[in-house]
């Protein structure tokens, strides 16, 4: 919440939190909607984020898109995106930047010009980063501690995430080229 706890204050998923939360979203959409006098606006929800989530199975399509994708692509964020601005509460004030990109068919405009946009993807990189991010936090000692006979000088980050992905990256080599027994 806000300082005042009068607003939400921003929220960022990675790519993977935020699909398992659109996918297990409904849980939250009956939560939140439970009074018998809110049903008409749980099934608004419902299919609102039905709508958000079948567009957004396009998008992460890795094959090439056709015309008919595009299309219906762009039908259900028009109709997710109607009902987001104008029935579910959120007005033009809950529309971010993102969001205008899809109701305004700027992504639907890319998918015509430049094809599939998987390969634009910087998921890839983003995924790396998070693990390269939580090794580093959950198991390393953030550069330090290589003893008392190391001069803070010769003490490095990278160093020690490069050694844990090494280590790793040995560890896969080696367990995908043995063979179990059945």
């Amino acid at each position: 919440m806000g300082q005042k706890n009068d607003s939400i204050t921003k929220v960022s998923f990675s790519n993977k939190k935020n699909r398992l939360f659109i996918d297990n979203i409904s849980h939250l959409i009956d939560y939140t909607f439970s009074s018998p006098d809110d049903i008409e606006m749980k099934g608004i929800w419902h299919q609102m984020m039905m709508d958000y989530g079948d567009a957004m199975k396009f998008l992460r399509k890795c094959s090439d898109y056709t015309k008919d994708d595009i299309t219906s692509f762009q039908l259900k964020i028009d109709d997710f995106f109607k009902a987001y601005v104008g029935q579910s509460g959120a007005g033009k004030e809950g529309v971010t930047n993102y969001l205008h990109m899809l109701g305004s068919s700027h992504i639907k405009y890319c998918m015509e010009t430049h094809g599939n946009l998987y390969k634009y993807s910087q998921q890839g990189w983003e995924s790396l980063n998070e693990k390269v991010k939580l090794s580093f936090f959950n198991h390393m000692q953030h550069g330090g501690n290589y003893g008392a006979h190391v001069d803070e000088s010769e003490r490095s980050y990278l160093k020690s995430i490069f050694m844990f992905f090494s280590a790793r990256a040995t560890v896969d080599f080696w367990s995908s080229r043995t063979t179990h027994p059945r």
